[in-house]
This record gives C-alpha cells, sequence and structure tokens, in this order.
C-alpha cells in the first residue's frame, strides 16, 4: 500500500470511553446508500455493478481517496433524490471529493518525481550517448502496479463525479452544470460561452493508467471492468456489418464505410463535410483522426439504433451506457484534446455533438442527465456561422431547432 495511503475517515480519541465516541453516522449513511443503490445505476451488467459494490468498497477501506471518492459519488446521488438536502449533500460530496483529489495528486507527484528522478540517472549514466531529445518517464511509469490500479478506479469515480456535479438552474428551465471550464465561445459562434467541460478530458487520463496496468489488467482486481468494457468493444464489431474495414481505416474520412442503418445518413453528410475542409486538405494526419473518430461514432450509433430496434420487441431492454463512453475512451487520445484551448477545432466540434445523440439516448441515467442538451448548446455556440449547419441533426435530436436557434 502507498505510504501516502490514509485509511482514517473519522477519527477516535483512543483516551475517550467508546461508547461514548460519536458515530460517524454521514459516512455509514454515504456508504449504505452507495452498496445498496448508487452502484446499481454506475453500468448496466450486474456483474460489473458487483464490482463496484464490493471490489471497489473493500479497496476503498485500505485507500483513503478511494473511499471518499465512493463516498463523493453516493452524496450526489442522495443530493439528486432529496431536494430537501439537495444543498448539504452537495457539500458533503464536494468537500469528500477534494480531499480525495489531494490525496491521490499528492500520489501522482511522489510518482512524477520518482520517475524523473530515475531518468536523470539514467541519463547521467548512458556516457556520451545523447539522449537530449528524451523527456523525463511520464508520471504513470512510476507508479506501483496496485496504485495505478487505484489511481484507475479514483480517475473513473470522477468522472461519475464531475457528470453528477452540482447543477444550477437557468432562466429557460434547462441546467448548467458547476464546474465547467469557462472560457470564449472557439469559433466566433456565441462569444462568452464556456467551452467543453472538464469531465470530457477525464478519460485520457484513466486511459493512460490502464496502459500502465497493460496486459496484466485482466489478472488484477480490475478484471470484471475491463474484460466487460472489451467485451462490449467487441460486441459493438461483431454486430456491424464491413467493421473490419471500419478498423483498418480503409474507408477514408469521406467514404461511406458500409454500414446502411438510418442513422448513417446524417454521418455520411458530415463525413462529407469534413471531408473538403481546408483544415483536412492541409494536414493529412488531422483526416486520419477524424476518419477514425466518425469510423467509431457509426459503430456506436450503430449499436444505438439496434437497441432502439430491440426495445420495440422488449420494452424492459437494458441500455448500457457503456457503449457511449467506449467512443470518447476511443478519441481521448486523438480527437479529444482537439477540443480544448480558447479556440477547439471546428470539425472536431462538429464530431463531438453528434456524440451527444448517443448521451442523449442513455439519460435515463442520472448522472447523465441533461448534459446531451448543454453539450450541443455549447457546441452550437462555438461554432463559427459556416459550420453551424453540421449539427442539424444533433440540433434536432435535443429539440434545440425549436428554441430560437439559427441553422446559419
Amino acid at each position: 500500500m502507498s505510504p501516502t495511503t490514509d485509511t482514517t475517515v473519522f477519527d477516535y480519541d483512543s483516551d475517550s470511553d467508546p461508547a461514548a465516541a460519536p458515530l460517524p453516522l454521514l459516512e455509514l449513511e454515504l456508504l449504505h446508500n452507495f452498496t445498496v443503490h448508487t452502484h446499481a445505476t454506475l453500468a448496466a451488467d450486474a456483474g460489473v455493478c458487483d464490482f463496484w459494490r464490493v471490489a471497489v468498497v473493500r479497496i476503498g477501506l485500505g485507500c483513503d481517496y478511494i473511499m471518499r471518492s465512493v463516498l463523493a459519488v453516493s452524496a450526489l446521488h442522495l443530493a439528486y433524490h432529496r431536494p430537501d438536502r439537495r444543498d448539504f449533500y452537495t457539500a458533503q460530496g464536494i468537500l469528500l471529493h477534494t480531499r480525495a483529489s489531494r490525496s491521490a495528486m499528492r500520489l501522482m507527484a511522489e510518482a512524477e518525481a520518482a520517475a524523473a528522478a530515475a531518468s536523470n540517472g539514467s541519463s547521467n549514466n548512458d556516457g556520451d550517448d545523447d539522449h537530449s531529445m528524451a523527456s523525463p518517464t511520464p508520471a504513470p511509469v512510476g507508479l506501483s502496479d496496485d496504485d495505478a490500479v487505484n489511481l484507475f478506479l479514483f480517475s473513473m469515480l470522477t468522472v461519475y463525479f464531475a457528470l453528477a456535479s452540482p447543477r444550477r438552474p437557468l432562466a429557460d428551465g434547462s441546467f448548467f452544470i458547476i464546474g465547467s471550464t469557462a472560457g470564449g465561445g472557439g469559433g466566433g459562434g456565441g462569444g462568452g460561452v464556456a467551452n467543453f467541460p472538464d469531465w470530457t478530458f477525464l478519460l485520457s487520463g484513466a486511459k493512460s493508467l490502464s496502459n500502465v496496468v497493460g496486459e496484466r489488467g485482466p489478472d488484477t482486481l480490475l478484471a470484471p471492468f475491463l474484460v466487460y468494457g472489451t467485451r462490449r468493444w467487441h460486441a459493438s464489431r461483431c454486430d456491424s456489418k464491413d467493421a473490419a474495414a471500419n478498423l483498418d481505416g480503409t474507408n477514408g474520412v469521406g467514404e461511406d464505410s458500409g454500414n446502411d442503418g438510418d442513422d448513417c445518413a446524417p454521418l455520411r453528410a458530415l463525413r462529407r463535410r469534413v471531408a473538403g475542409s481546408a483544415a483536412v486538405a492541409a494536414d493529412a494526419a488531422l483526416g486520419h483522426t477524424y476518419a477514425h473518430a466518425l469510423d467509431e461514432l457509426e459503430l456506436a450509433l450503430g449499436a444505438r439504433q439496434r437497441q432502439r430496434r430491440q426495445e420495440e420487441g422488449d420494452a424492459g431492454a437494458p441500455r448500457d451506457v457503456l457503449d457511449a463512453m467506449l467512443w470518447l475512451w476511443e478519441v481521448s487520445d486523438s480527437l479529444v484534446p482537439l477540443l480544448k484551448g480558447p479556440a477547439p477545432a471546428q470539425e472536431a466540434v462538429a464530431i463531438f455533438a453528434h456524440f451527444c445523440i448517443l448521451l442523449r439516448h442513455h439519460e435515463s441515467v442520472w448522472w447523465l442527465q441533461g448534459w446531451a442538451h448543454h453539450l450541443v448548446s455549447s457546441a452550437y455556440d462555438i461554432l463559427d456561422p459556416d459550420h453551424r449547419p453540421w449539427i442539424d441533426w444533433p440540433m434536432r435530436e435535443m429539440g434545440l431547432l425549436h428554441e430560437g436557434y439559427m441553422m446559419m
């Protein structure tokens, strides 16, 4: 166990009468809520739900930032279901996650320092070999397997926490999520709008930590989570026509992939627009990034369409939000970085807006509600007038064309 790990969540005075010591009732309430209710809302698969309920809680008993993150997500869940005490549970959740983040970031900083020291020592012992272009070893490389697993879980819990973050009502009755990154509209579209929220970029950190675990993943405590995610990833390809062509990139950014579902027609129009953009003409690598994102999005939208058809015969068929998040995971280190900064790439914003159709499909989950509408609205504000017509389909799916938006 990491030396930075502190398992103390509630302190007792060893000199006092144990019978008189107060119980940590809030923490017990939050843990009870997580193990009885919250865990079942984090996944559609029963095995993954049990993973959150049993394995993660067990890990949390020996890792303070995992336990505090678990309790923080539970607090926001209670805030959602108990409007009369929303402010109280929200404040407790924020406090718990803030403390968890400090502990986790301290561990990351120590690992980074150790990795940098090891890298410098190796460089100094290499004689005249030229290592001038070598960068310090990334922080995760300095982590033990146990710490990498714990930080991966922390990053995933942080994604849930960020998605469920407090929301303040807007004048039109919708909600804006507190804590999203503020900044100007990148494309000159809306001006003074918030850019995409921080959780959009969190999966890249989780992905890098999973890479540290690597092939050992199925042999770690993460096995149920990673195995199920891999199974869903392969299922989306096995169930899609011409999936192999999508994966090897032979379609190109402007070509159809051969998937004939109803959801593919608007996506084909987007492919043509992206292929004809000046940015792609000037940068072939950028074109491959967009092609990969669109290919993966087509697979995910195909899964959405099959799910809707299944629901026609079985209204109780479960929707698995992991199918949507797999797309974000797949492009977290390629397309997603293009959404950052004061001027996000217009083509990337348009593609990301189409991902929000998947989020809308899964909005029955409490921690996703409101996000699709909010993100497409943000995309509209970020896009310039020339690119706004590119997101006509997501705008229609959200009902935004009936709310005074102009598709110029």
